[in-house]
This record gives C-alpha cells, structure tokens and sequence, in this order.
C-alpha cells in the first residue's frame, strides 16, 4: 500500500472521525462552503435545495491557493454545466 501511495503522490494521514478542526483543510473548505450560502441563500429553510449548486461552485471555482480548481486538480479536466432539464429533441423537416 505504501509503495501505490507514493507512485501516485498520496500523502497518508490519520485524522479523529467527525473532528473536522484537526484537519486545516477541511476546515478551510467548509468555511468556504459556509461563505458562499451566506452570500447566496434568501432563507436557511431551502439550503439542502441549494447543496449541489454550491458544491459545483465551489468545486469549480479557481482557488488563489493552488492555483486551480479542486475539480481541475483532482479530475485533470475542466468541469460543464449539467442541466436538471431535458434537451430539446431536434425534429427533422421532411
């Protein structure tokens, strides 16, 4: 296992279950999360209608940290709009 982590660049690390304030990272990301539904949300009653929206925001926005966006670093392609409506179905003329 430790020779396919290091193949790949994975660093290890043991973190306390549900103690999301022993990992910086995490932490930073959730303050981010916390951010953009303060910034965005009318009302604290829809926000798990809003949940995807604002993972795919802050999935793809480009972070000053790293330079690029999470879903641009781990995925090493850029992310497209997904719609929840269906495509128009192109009829023929005949």
């Amino acid at each position: 296992l430790r020779l396919l982590l290091n193949n790949f660049g994975i660093k290890k690390t043991r973190k306390t279950p549900y103690h999301p304030q022993s990992d910086g990272l995490v932490e930073r990301a959730n303050r981010a999360l916390l951010q953009l539904f303060r910034t965005y949300m009318v009302k604290d009653a829809d926000w798990e209608d809003h949940l995807p929206l604002m993972l795919y925001a802050y999935r793809t926005a480009k972070h000053a940290s790293t330079g690029a966006s999470p879903f641009r670093k781990v995925g090493s392609f850029f992310a497209f709009i997904v719609s929840d409506q269906p495509l128009a179905s192109a009829q023929t003329s005949k």
